[in-house]
């Protein structure tokens, strides 16, 4: 009862009051790897990223088997520059390992090849995030533009939540699998029986995933792509899907278990919704100073960016930050933030923190009071980014060394806006003050984003459905086995 107030408290970012019950619980079941894993996701929420790893370390010396505890490991690595990108991809490589090592000896042998046939391409996508959830928003646009003349789809859903976006999506599914009730093995068999083609993985290892699902191979050809940005670390997921952009040739292949297909018009697609209306005008133009602002979660915002973004306050006179994330419902949250701004010389008047709002409506609205989007680093937002670009809003990034700092390169590119794209810290901070001087620049962009960003590939979904159609036929017919 006590982890389970934990965990409710910590999904209403009240990170103080859950980790008091997390020790609770602890308390009284000190053997209990799942009470002590949860721990290690508040620190994490909480920016302690050490700590939390030394949590998610001792939940496996108790329990080796226990993979949730080892998937929040391996999220955690992308927030922060403690581990290298050599470490980060060591420690997803022995993912495979540490999952094999509890699969049942006898397990059915993988599947191969994928038999011809003249029948549409099966194609099965994983994940527990159909509903309300960034990754359906990327998602939806791929499943109402495939042709239903080549595509058969699948949607195997691993949760039970059932909203307006579920029922969307369940509609638009020619096959829905609630999977959320099943054991691996049971999930593995009702896709062998689908005689599913390719298998995409929409999670990697996020909540709600089934990696482990794939381990068994049910599908001959398995695909990741979207909702993690790094490797599985599995072997049999054969491909993942990316672009050029994101993850440069060369560069990335050594640090990945899967090839990778770089989509020839980006990795995403956005679905903006044209009725949400948006303020023109700057809000500079009425409150005399520039706001800049980020919404995305804070256990991306690190000490560094920190650090950058308030000498970038302290360039730009008079200059507020807006942030905006769940865990600003917790006082203590936004006092260690504060201080962490004051450490860099920026006093609280300059900061304003805000936490979660009714909808998503009220939170889009609330770019109106941002005139320049921060990107954070080494992860980038993705969904914070193109809603921020689909409110009028330029968000300014800084291109990095992996995939999960390059995603703000990619999506900027795509809409030709390449002046809000720094190469490294003192570049950041330079464009940063120039832009935030460029006053009727802010005040074009203000009210030319959006139609940019509804024409650009990033929200043209009948070309992204085809690229990935064209790449669904070719694996099948490298993968054939003719009958």
């Amino acid at each position: 009862a006590y982890s389970n107030l934990g965990r409710a408290l910590q999904k209403s970012g009240l990170l103080d009051q859950a980790e008091y019950n997390f020790k609770k619980a602890l308390a009284l079941r000190p053997d209990e790897a799942i009470f002590i894993a949860n721990i290690g996701v508040n620190l994490c929420e909480k920016r302690q990223y050490q700590a939390a790893a030394e949590y998610y370390q001792k939940a496996l010396k108790l329990n080796p088997q226990y993979s949730d505890a080892y998937g929040s490991l391996l999220m955690l690595m992308n927030f922060t520059t403690i581990f290298s990108k050599e470490e980060i991809f060591q420690q997803h490589a022995r993912w495979q390992n540490h999952v094999i090592d509890s699969l049942p000896a006898n397990r059915t042998q993988p599947l191969k090849c994928t038999q011809v046939t003249n029948r549409r391409i099966r194609v099965g996508y994983v994940s527990a995030d159909f509903r309300i959830h960034s990754v359906a928003y990327f998602f939806e646009p791929l499943l109402i533009n495939q042709d239903p003349e080549k595509i058969e789809t699948f949607c195997y859903y691993n949760h039970t939540i059932e909203d307006d976006v579920t029922l969307s999506i369940k509609a638009k599914s020619e096959h829905w699998r609630s999977i959320k009730n099943m054991d691996d093995l049971e999930v593995a068999k009702l896709i062998r029986n689908d005689d599913i083609d390719i298998l995409v993985d929409l999670a990697g290892h996020t909540a709600g995933s089934r990696l482990k699902v794939f381990v068994y191979k049910p599908a001959p050809i398995q695909i990741n792509w979207l909702g993690y940005p790094n490797t599985t670390g599995l072997s049999d997921m054969d491909y993942r899907l990316t672009d050029e952009i994101a993850d440069p040739v060369g560069e990335s292949e050594p640090y990945h278990t899967e090839t990778l297909i770089r989509l020839p018009h980006g990795f995403l697609c956005f679905k903006g919704d044209p009725t949400q209306s948006f303020d023109c005008t700057p809000p500079y133009k009425n409150n005399g100073f520039i706001t800049f602002g980020t919404f995305n979660n804070l256990s991306k915002i690190t000490d560094e960016v920190i650090e950058v973004w308030a000498k970038v306050l302290l360039a730009v006179a008079d200059s507020r930050i807006l942030l905006k994330c769940i865990q600003f419902a917790d006082d203590k949250t936004k006092k260690q933030i504060l201080l962490t701004f004051n450490k860099f010389g920026v006093e609280d008047q300059r900061v304003e923190l805000l936490g979660k709002v009714a909808d998503t409506a009220e939170h889009l609205a609330l770019y109106s009071k941002v005139d320049i989007a921060l990107d954070p680093f080494p992860y980038n937002g993705t969904t914070t980014t193109f809603e921020a670009l689909w409110m009028g809003v330029p968000t300014l990034t800084m291109t990095g060394d992996r995939h999960s700092a390059r995603v703000g390169t990619s999506i900027l590119s795509r809409i030709g806006l390449t002046d809000f794209i720094a190469a490294d810290e003192a570049s950041y901070i330079e464009k940063a003050v120039s832009l935030s001087q460029q006053s009727d620049y802010l005040v074009e962009l203000r009210r030319t984003l959006r139609t940019r960003v509804a024409n650009s590939d990033l929200c043209n979904a009948q070309q992204f459905a085809q690229d990935i159609e064209d790449v669904f036929t070719t694996l099948v017919a490298k993968h054939a086995k003719v009958l």
